[in-house]
């Protein structure tokens, strides 16, 4: 059952939602069948108390009319917990009827800030407010997956996510923007002079919505 999806309802921590099967195993013993399954719910746990303090990230995008020598510019700091360092990998995801993708993630999670052979780039930055949804997880290997802009766009929005983030898209052809995603509910911001930068904060006055905070 890996790379179906499971609905999660746990009392005790209090999360709940939509999450990705990254594996399973089966045993049976004395008669007794046990089922042991790892979820791709990263930001989820981290964010599922409630709690409305991020830090670490930014992300900057510069359109080729700004850019030295006419390229899409995507950059981004990734300042997360040290103790991670030596789970850091660098990925390179071949799939029959998809672009490539070449991704940078922490060991068992499916994507995070990357770009595609299709001229498709992503970055992240955390967000986080005090509701709680249910959905998938954040959309960034559908994203790498699309084949173009729009595709990516429509990875990003069209289904509910559990937590909160950002996420800045760019392509080679020039294209740029940024998305701030909560539960059911988006915004997108676009450049301001060919330039888009973006912390692990709400710039959205639609999101999150009342009477939710961040």
């Amino acid at each position: 059952i890996t790379g179906e999806t499971v609905v999660v309802e746990e009392p005790e921590t209090g999360l709940q939602g939509i999450f990705w099967i990254d594996a399973d195993s089966h045993t049976w013993a004395r008669g007794q069948y046990t089922c042991r399954l790892t979820l791709n719910c990263r930001s989820e746990i981290t964010f599922q108390s409630g709690s409305t303090n991020t830090d670490g990230c930014t992300t900057v995008s510069v359109t080729p009319e700004r850019a030295e020598h006419g390229d899409t510019l995507l950059c981004q700091t990734w300042d997360w917990k040290m103790a991670l360092r030596e789970c850091v990998l660098l990925l390179r995801v071949k799939k029959p009827g998809k672009p490539e993708i070449i991704t940078l993630v922490e060991a068992g999670t499916l994507a995070k800030m990357g770009m595609n052979s299709a001229g498709v780039g992503v970055l992240l930055n955390a967000l986080a407010s005090d509701c709680k949804a249910e959905g998938v997880p954040l959309p960034l290997r559908g994203i790498l997956e699309a084949d173009n802009f729009c595709h990516a766009v429509a990875a990003a929005t069209k289904k509910r996510v559990a937590c909160c983030g950002n996420v800045m898209m760019a392509t080679r052809d020039g294209e740029a923007l940024d998305i701030e995603l909560a539960g059911e509910d988006f915004d997108v911001l676009y450049p301001k002079e060919s330039i888009l930068v973006h912390t692990n904060h709400f710039v959205s006055n639609r999101v999150p919505r009342y009477p939710y905070k961040d």
